[in-house]
Parts: structure tokens; C-alpha cells; sequence
């Protein structure tokens, strides 16, 4: 791995040891991001607005927003 993070976060995985778990659910997460990401499944942040005229949508993820899009 070109870098050590990346070689404590694999040997996390086969470890067992999940770094972050989730307060609300118990879900367990190996990744900080993936953490932050399945955080906004238990709010109402919606940080991806649709920036179509007239649309007053917002989404949790970015990914849906770009679904979004499409229909316009």
C-alpha cells in the first residue's frame, strides 16, 4: 500500500475490528467516510439541493441528486 493509512484500514477489515459504529443503528464501519455518508440516513440534512429552476428538492446524496437531474 503506498500508504499507511490505507494498510491500517485493510488490516481493519480482515481484523474484525470495525473503527466506527453507528450510535443510532449499531452499524459497523471500517471507513471514516462511509461513516459520514450512512450518518445522514438518520437525518434530515439534505446538503445536495437540485439547482433546476423551480425544483425545491434536496437529497442526502450527492448520487441521488445526479439521478435527480436526469429527469429534468
Amino acid at each position: 500500500y503506498s500508504r499507511k493509512t490505507h494498510l491500517d484500514r485493510h488490516l481493519a477489515v480482515h481484523g474484525g475490528q470495525p473503527l466506527f459504529v453507528c450510535e443510532t443503528c449499531g452499524k459497523h464501519m471500517f471507513r471514516k467516510d462511509h461513516y459520514r455518508y450512512h450518518l445522514r440516513t438518520h437525518s434530515d440534512d439534505r446538503p445536495f439541493p437540485c439547482t433546476h429552476a423551480n425544483c425545491d428538492k434536496a437529497f442526502r446524496q450527492r448520487g441521488a441528486l445526479k439521478r435527480h437531474l436526469v429527469s429534468h
